[in-house]
């Protein structure tokens, strides 16, 4: 049976989603807090290579974590709202998470990090030091919240961009909002990076 493990988009306790039939998608709700949110699992690959996408709606509030529930959660319900599309597995307790971009690491902090482009008139809390006229001076905010068990989660959203951004391949649009996993990328204007959060 395939499941995946995933902090709830509206209160951030970590929930397990199994899916026992191998569904394509499965309608969930927080046994917490209610918030509504869908799992698709794409062409049922094994977690530790493509792994499912989950769908987020796109009205999620970012800022303190709350403290995690102890073990497994299985969750029912009906998605609302507008749906932001994210892949593979997020939760997992390993490193400092960070950014890497050309062979250099770039460690986001717990809150709001503000990435771009480097500037000493729009500067961000985090400047890569490339020359790419499509990455914009304030691009991104990626937000590290820590769960209560250790759990990271990182969620990747457009800031004030002008430029395009894609995670995993897809185009990132305006409001959505992207629970980023080890290994994800993130194209900002023609520069690739990667999150990692493992050692």
């Amino acid at each position: 049976m395939q499941e995946v493990q995933t902090p709830c988009p509206g209160c951030g306790i970590s929930l397990k989603v199994p899916n026992p039939n191998n569904a394509d998608a499965i309608n969930c709700q927080c046994p917490k807090c209610g918030k509504a949110f869908k799992v698709v699992f794409r062409g049922q690959a094994a977690p530790s290579s493509a792994g499912p996408e989950t769908v987020l709606s796109g009205d999620r509030q970012t800022g303190t974590s709350q403290a995690a529930n102890d073990g497994a959660t299985q969750l029912g319900g009906q998605p609302s709202g507008e749906a932001t599309v994210l892949r593979g597995q997020s939760g997992a307790t390993h490193a400092q998470p960070r950014l890497v971009c050309r062979g250099r690491e770039y460690t986001l902090q717990t809150g709001r990090n503000i990435v771009g482009r480097k500037s000493t008139q729009k500067p961000a809390d985090i400047m890569l030091d490339v020359d790419d006229q499509y990455m914009s001076r304030q691009h991104i905010a990626v937000t590290i919240t820590r769960l209560a068990n250790g759990t990271i989660c990182a969620i990747v959203q457009n800031y004030r961009n002008t430029n395009q951004t894609h995670v995993a391949g897809q185009p990132l649009a305006a409001g959505e909002e992207v629970i980023l996993n080890h290994g994800t990328t993130i194209k900002m204007g023609d520069t690739e990076i990667v999150y990692r959060q493992k050692s």
